[in-house]
């Protein structure tokens, strides 16, 4: 059970991580923020997305 929920999860951190980066594109002054979940990460950068 560890397993599975360590691999979906660690699936979820790598696509979490591929979102943002993608989105990335549109925010360059994001990266000046040290944000280290990278859950919250892609939340602001989402948020900020749609601020636009």
């Amino acid at each position: 059970m560890a397993y599975w929920i360590n691999k979906h999860l660690s699936k979820l951190q790598k696509s979490l991580i591929n979102i943002e980066d993608k989105i990335d594109i549109f925010l360059t002054a994001h990266k000046s923020e040290a944000i280290k979940d990278p859950i919250e990460d892609v939340q602001n950068t989402l948020l900020r997305l749609a601020d636009i």
